[in-house]
């Protein structure tokens, strides 16, 4: 009778400490010593968070080693990565590539990036010309342009 009570008590506290490790685990994962994170936030030259971005973590010869999204906040956060210098590479529609090179991950430590992206029209400039520095067209022009057949075949077809 005396064993059958120590052995319930040794299973009962062998559950428990099972129990504890088990939920212990997903927080021992989270603070990984042998790897590091990169994380930050995608915002556009205004300072607006952009939702959807993708981020590419690439190793140091072009390798694809994760690809993650922005959330609706514009955070990212990619994880489980191996010490090293890494390139991050943002892309999203509307606004130009943006590549980051030489970002370091250590062993558990977390890298923090704030990404500003470009939109594809802030590099259209519209200028206009000075009065007194617009030319008329030359002779050579006009004679080009009235010169110039209206119908001129864009394909031409050839005998056999």
């Amino acid at each position: 009778m005396k064993q059958t009570g120590q052995f319930r008590k040794v299973a009962v506290v062998a559950l428990g400490v099972l129990l504890a490790a088990l939920l212990t685990a997903p927080a021992l994962h989270a603070a990984d010593p042998f790897t590091g994170s990169v994380s930050g936030w995608v915002k556009d030259e205004r300072g607006i968070t952009q939702m959807g971005a993708a981020i590419a973590v690439l190793a140091s010869d072009g390798r694809l080693i994760k690809r993650v999204f922005s959330d609706q906040d514009g955070r990212f956060a990619a994880e489980g990565l191996f010490p090293g210098e890494y390139a991050i590479r943002v892309t999203l529609g509307r606004f130009l590539p943006l590549q980051q090179n030489r970002v370091l991950v250590e062993a558990g430590a977390q890298s923090l990036l704030e990404i500003s992206l470009r939109s594809i029209f802030a590099t259209l400039q519209l200028s206009m010309p000075l009065t007194g520095q617009v030319r008329d067209m030359t002779d050579e022009w006009k004679w080009t342009l009235r010169s110039a057949h209206a119908m001129r075949p864009i394909l031409r077809f050839q005998p056999r």
